[in-house]
């Protein structure tokens, strides 16, 4: 019997280090989910279905963004990848979002434009810290929380052509957390560009070889 229990020892820690790695890729799994609800979410909302069925769809997509981030820090699965992955896949998922809802008379121009032109200002200067100094800013909470903001209003501006009796209330809704957000993400941008020019002004005096950064930015 004492010969067969290292083997047994050994049987029952095998299935936890081949699984590990697939728990750990829980999170990213969710961000990607969100990620390819963005063409069925135009496919719907382009032809026509039911507002409830969009603002459904979008609203999935609004859960997945808390829901990836608490997932990955309750069971110790936040890495690297996924602080990229995440922030990047929100960023492509509102400008993408933003212009649709804003071609089809959803989302007013006094709100679309500054909100765009945030995300694309954001995104040049992320890009531009990774490839000229392989740099990486770290997500602030109140940027998440604009992001989020923006996320809920989605759902609720798909109701604008609707005639329930709370069609209207749910679109006005949906304008004021739209509006919200956008004040809060350049609030957040705020921070950024502060950080994006410490960054700048450090990497001046360090060589870029010599830094490691394990950030990500939203």
């Amino acid at each position: 019997m004492a010969d067969r229990e290292p083997s047994m020892i050994g049987s029952q820690d095998a299935p936890r280090s081949f699984a590990e790695p697939l728990v750990r890729l829980v999170p990213s799994l969710i961000t990607l989910l969100r990620l390819l609800l963005l063409p069925v979410v135009v496919e719907f909302a382009h032809r026509g279905r039911s507002p409830w069925a969009v603002a459904v769809i979008l609203a999935v997509m609004s859960v997945t963004d808390f829901l990836d981030g608490f997932v990955a820090r309750r069971i110790g699965a936040v890495t690297t990848f996924g602080k990229v992955f995440d922030p990047v896949s929100d960023r492509i998922i509102v400008i993408a979002l933003g212009i649709f809802f804003t071609l089809d008379h959803v989302l007013p121009l006094v709100i679309a434009i500054p909100l765009l032109i945030r995300e694309v200002v954001i995104s040049a200067l992320v890009s531009y810290l990774a490839l000229r100094y392989r740099h990486r800013v770290d997500v602030v909470f109140i940027g998440k929380a604009g992001t989020f903001s923006v996320l809920v209003a989605l759902p609720l501006l798909v109701f604008h052509l609707g005639h329930g009796i709370f069609d209207r209330d749910l679109y006005d809704a949906g304008l004021v957390f739209a509006a919200a957000g956008t004040v809060v993400l350049y609030a957040a941008g705020v921070r950024y560009v502060r950080i994006f020019v410490a960054d700048v002004r450090g990497s001046r005096r360090v060589p870029p070889e010599t830094e490691e950064r394990e950030d990500s930015t939203q």
